[in-house]
């Protein structure tokens, strides 16, 4: 694992780490591997991210947790937690975390692969759903997330390569608000 500090605007004070928490070093699913192989990486993916500001005492704050599965020797992006409590901000469990964004993968018809990396790794699945889940705070942080919106993506299916050709917005209109993460 590799953690890098953003370098954009030096002042900003936000730290994001690639490949491997630093405090987990275990969860290595973020990154690109050769299968056969485990310690030749082909790839690092955003795994952490968090604001360190000088009077928290170098606590990290506003952490955001990145999930990945790995299907063909590639990480796809499943989950995105965000804004722990304040009070253990990187020790909370996920269901603590106010905000849950999930996407969802499809195996795509047009699969490739490659061998740039020097082994194979599949280019099989596409994205096909994005559900966005928050907690309501009026209600105080204890209870679960709600549904606050959907993304549906379509691709067009007369052509060889996926294309997408539409987006479709699913609000909290009716229907449960619960999410089942």
């Amino acid at each position: 694992g590799r953690a890098v500090r953003d370098r954009s605007e030096p002042s900003s004070g936000t730290t994001m780490e690639l490949g491997t928490p630093r405090d987990n070093a275990a969860d290595v699913n973020a990154l690109d591997r050769n299968p056969t192989r485990p310690n030749e990486i082909y790839r690092w993916h955003l795994s952490r991210q968090y604001d360190q500001h000088e009077g928290s005492g170098a606590k990290p704050v506003n952490v955001v947790l990145y999930k990945y599965v790995s299907a063909g020797g590639q990480a796809y992006l499943t989950d995105i937690f965000d804004t722990p409590p304040a009070t253990n901000p990187t020790t909370a469990p996920l269901s603590d975390y106010a905000h849950h964004t999930r996407l969802v993968w499809e195996t795509k018809p047009d699969s490739t692969f490659s061998f740039r990396s020097g082994w194979r790794i599949d280019d099989a699945q596409r994205l096909i759903r994005v559900d966005v889940a928050s907690k309501r705070y009026l209600t105080g942080t204890a209870g679960p997330r709600r549904q606050v919106r959907k993304y549906h993506l379509t691709y067009a299916s007369e052509f060889h390569k996926s294309i997408l050709s539409s987006v479709q917005v699913e609000g909290r209109c009716g229907g449960s608000e619960d999410d089942a993460s």
